[in-house]
């Protein structure tokens, strides 16, 4: 049985629809009959176009995208823990915030904060906003402290 969930970050922020074929758009699958936990999760993400590319280990779309690519690039790495995940997922996110102007970080005055998931075998969670939440104002605290990291 494979099971995945498919987006569209257009479509989450009033764009066009998820099916409407404008956009970017990320289909992550995870097979619980895989034989191995390490091969059971991929990503996947699709052109205007339609074209299908496989992703290794993680992706981004939007048009900050390129400036998170970048900081996954260089923070992820196998075997991450659950917390380290997250503070590269918010990290990445505050890095293409930085660069691009139609990119938003987490708003730690109003409280908003990024959607961050896992999916394992045993199905899938979402990270609390009190987890992001001290994620986010420990990362603003350490960028302020030292401006350039």
């Amino acid at each position: 049985m494979r099971c995945g969930l498919f987006g569209s970050a257009t479509a989450r922020h009033g764009g066009p629809d998820v099916d409407s074929g404008q956009g970017y758009r990320q289909f992550v699958e995870y097979n619980v009959e895989a034989p191995a936990p390490s091969s059971a999760g991929k990503i996947f993400s699709f052109d205007a176009a339609g074209g299908l590319y496989p992703q290794r280990y993680y992706d981004s779309i939007g048009s900050g995208s390129p400036y998170a690519k970048s900081s996954l690039k260089k923070r992820w790495r196998p075997g991450l823990s659950r917390d380290e995940v997250v503070r590269v997922a918010v990290e990445a996110l505050y890095d293409a915030a930085d660069d691009d102007s139609a990119t938003g970080g987490p708003d730690l005055v109003r409280q908003i904060f990024p959607v961050v998931m896992f999916a394992s075998a045993e199905g899938t969670s979402r990270a609390p906003d009190s987890e992001l939440s001290t994620v986010a104002r420990a990362i603003a605290d350490e960028r302020r402290d030292q401006p350039g990291t």
